[in-house]
């Protein structure tokens, strides 16, 4: 039986104390963003892995944190989804 339903949503982001093993990547994402809302230069970064390694779980977890911080707005693109003009200029 599935208690919480929530974990099989493809849009929830777990709260920091339930990702583990990412600690470091996730504070360096975090740094960066905040620096981009700070309008400082931030270091360019890039998120890679192979499939299911948390890249995503990184980068909207640091948006989560910093949009809280910052009081400002983020967006997510789901490129596999939202790959034409239409659905970047919608």
């Amino acid at each position: 039986m599935i208690c919480r339903s929530r974990v099989l949503d493809p849009k929830e982001v777990p709260d920091q104390e339930l990702i583990v093993h990412r600690g470091g990547h996730l504070q360096d994402v975090r740094v960066s963003f905040q620096r981009m809302a700070a309008a400082e230069m931030p270091s360019p970064f890039m998120l890679t892995g192979p499939p299911g390694t948390g890249k995503t779980l990184i980068a909207r977890n640091a948006l989560r944190h910093v949009a809280q911080q910052d009081n400002i707005r983020t967006a997510y693109v789901d490129c596999w989804t939202d790959y034409d003009d239409y659905h970047l200029s919608a």
